[in-house]
């Protein structure tokens, strides 16, 4: 049986390529590096941890990870092995579960390639099931240099969110993420809002780390004025200044209008996944 150590970037020459294949393929929602650069900036992170499989010649041959989210949920990286069939990657899973556990996980999810049928067996071998109330998700990226002007982008300040925000920020994810659990005072570094006359009508966040946008909401009294195209731009410029590393960020599939608009950006590389979860 393989050997379970924390990964270091000394293992990035191989976890990468198996990572970038999985993407490639649309196995799995996480982890998507492409690049070393991707991976060292999520080594490391706070609420991210990260193991290694290693073979008794000292190669490694697979990685798991997770990060912990303030609901008490343990997001999972992979896990991705070089070799299938070996345990190995039922025993990296059962590690990274054990120990998101220990931090106070309460439950465990991965995203899997809706065309992954083999991975959604395992997952239910595993003891996962597929949560039907999530949407199928689209994973796409904005590569640096490739974002594409748009029509008639909104107007007002983007700027980062301070705290005397917060229960305008916290209105408007619980109004345009009905089911979404989170608590904005936990992410609000890497909050970012949009201000019309000097009220907030837009919010998102991007995480450095994983270069990764979410919580992209527009007050619905505000909508349909190009508001959140002029707040994402404006956002991703500014990250791509300090960091020119590609963006992503997830949609429901089904959601036709704002899938559109992200292909006429720029955003391609697109992987549709399905949400498992174990209890």
């Amino acid at each position: 049986m393989a050997t379970i150590r924390s990964l270091t970037r000394d293992d990035l020459p191989v976890i990468v390529p198996l990572a970038d294949d999985a993407a490639r393929r649309a196995l799995i929602g996480r982890p998507m590096w492409e690049t070393e650069a991707d991976a060292a900036a999520e080594l490391g992170t706070a609420k991210r941890t990260f193991l290694a499989a290693v073979d008794e010649t000292g190669t490694v041959v697979g990685m798991a990870g997770y990060r912990l989210r303030s609901t008490g949920e343990a997001e999972l990286y992979g896990p991705l092995v070089a070799v299938e069939g070996l345990g190995t990657g039922a025993w990296l899973e059962s590690r990274v579960t054990s120990l998101a556990a220990q931090e106070g996980a309460t439950s465990f999810s991965m995203l899997i390639g809706v065309g992954n049928k083999e991975g959604q067996a395992w997952a239910e071998w595993r003891g996962y099931s597929h949560d039907t109330e999530a949407p199928i998700l689209l994973h796409t990226w904005l590569y640096p240099g490739e974002m594409r002007d748009v029509a008639s982008p909104g107007e007002g300040l983007v700027r980062r969110a301070g705290t005397a925000d917060l229960e305008r920020i916290d209105w408007l994810v619980q109004e345009n993420f009905e089911h979404h659990r989170t608590q904005p005072a936990t992410w609000l570094e890497n909050a970012w809002v949009l201000a019309v006359a000097g009220q907030v009508v837009g919010c998102l966040r991007l995480d450095p780390a994983a270069a990764w946008v979410d919580y992209l909401c527009v007050d619905p009294a505000w909508r349909r004025q190009g508001l959140g195209t002029r707040l994402l731009t404006e956002v991703v410029r500014r990250f791509w200044d300090e960091a020119p590393r590609k963006v992503g960020l997830a949609v429901p599939l089904d959601d036709t209008a704002p899938v559109a608009l992200f292909r006429r950006l720029g955003f391609r590389r697109e992987v549709p996944v399905a949400r498992w979860v174990k209890r």
